[in-house]
């Protein structure tokens, strides 16, 4: 078997052997087995499968065949002891912090200032060597991960990706929210000191001037928000938006660093300022607004629809309020059901949706489906208004 044959093998046997791939892959189902258990504490019923966490839409791995593309073209080589910090970091996040610090760009920018600081202060590694780590490799994978992190959050958008929460206020009032908790395992090629490529001198883009290996590597990418203020989509499509211009910032930065190797220490340290800062600013705007999911006079509001149920094939969303059934007016979870039952076999609801708009959605119901459509309510109402419904009835 040719030598660059065996070395790219070995680098691939790489990502199966990786403790964080594994790590990864154990989050992921954590996070959806979780996510269902508090669904089912809160609400008696879970709103989706807990595999929709681990077994996601195969987008992360069309990105990962582009951004490893990109890496390879551009010839970009990481030192061991860098990537060794970068993977420690990724599980030291993961198991404090979840998804919450799950941006590429906090692994790895720290990673390098670490790097630089053990240098600084002499401290060694086993088996590798600090000090080795270059701002420009670093910068561009920044840059291009945190590019793919936009587009997953772009994707963020339909009702089934967000959980809902429900509390009371301090004044006693139900108010309602979403969350969402996700993590993208990515496995991207990279190169390393070795000996599996040498005299390259056709390649692309950069000549490589040492001997590198091949290595397949797991990145994890993930995200963490809740809302009460307003719908979760919108301000993820803004975490997006703002992750895009980091991203612009991380390619200004790969650009100085090139011609200028010197500014390396700052340029990254201003590039994590303005990660920490968007963190900051996101977290800030929400505690500023007014709650969004507030029960209502003129109907029942929406908090969430489950999976693959009448109201999920009726189109109808969370944040929309249902002002009739059946042409009947509502304005609670127990006048919903009971207009229902005028004609069980089918179900007409006029629903106001998130823009003010009217409209009106219609679905023949069957006996083994959802008796409340499978719409989960901003307002529960407890066994005893029930019975005292049943009462007055």
């Amino acid at each position: 078997m040719p030598t660059w044959l065996n070395e790219l093998l070995t680098g691939i046997g790489l990502f199966f052997v990786h403790p964080l791939t594994y790590i990864a892959l154990l989050f992921m189902a954590w996070l959806g087995y979780r996510r269902v258990k508090r669904e089912r504490k809160m609400f008696h019923t879970g709103i989706g499968a807990w595999t929709n966490e681990l077994f996601y839409p195969l987008i992360p791995g069309v990105l990962a065949i582009v951004l490893s593309s990109v890496v390879l073209l551009l010839g970009l080589v990481f030192a061991p002891a860098y990537i060794l910090m970068a993977a420690m970091l990724y599980a030291l996040l993961l198991i404090v912090f979840g998804a919450r610090f799950l941006s590429a760009a906090y692994a790895l920018l720290i990673a390098y200032l670490l790097d630089v600081g053990f240098a600084f202060f002499n401290v060694e590694l086993p088996f590798v060597q600090v000090g080795q780590a270059e701002a420009f490799p670093v910068l561009v994978l920044v840059g291009l991960l945190l590019i793919v992190e936009a587009i997953l959050l772009i994707r963020l958008k339909k009702p089934t990706h967000f959980s809902p929460l429900r509390t009371k206020s301090k004044r006693g009032k139900w108010i309602g929210g979403q969350m969402v908790e996700r993590a993208w395992l990515i496995p991207i090629f990279i190169f390393i000191p070795g000996s599996g490529f040498s005299d390259i001198g056709w390649w692309p883009v950069f000549s490589f001037g040492n001997e590198v290996s091949l290595v397949l590597l797991p990145i994890l990418i993930g995200h963490r928000a809740r809302s009460q203020t307003e719908l979760l989509y919108k301000q993820i499509q803004r975490t997006a938006i703002r992750t895009l211009w980091l991203a612009v910032l991380a390619s200004v930065g790969a650009t100085i660093v090139y011609f200028d190797v010197f500014s390396s220490l700052v340029t990254v340290s201003v590039l994590f300022a303005f990660v920490v800062f968007v963190h900051i600013l996101r977290a800030s705007r929400e505690g500023r607004q007014i709650p969004y999911f507030t029960p209502r006079s003129d109907g029942v509001m929406i908090l969430a629809v489950i999976t693959d149920s009448p109201a999920d094939k009726m189109g109808l969303k969370p944040g929309e309020i249902i002002t009739k059934v059946h042409q009947e007016p509502v304005n609670s979870e127990w006048s919903f059901y009971q207009k229902l039952q005028i004609n069980p076999a089918y179900g007409r609801v006029e629903v106001v949706d998130a823009q003010g708009e009217k409209r009106i959605e219609q679905a023949a119901l069957y006996d083994n489906q959802h008796h409340e459509l499978g719409i989960i309510f901003l307002k529960p109402e407890s066994r005893e208004e029930w019975h005292s419904y049943d009462s007055h009835g």
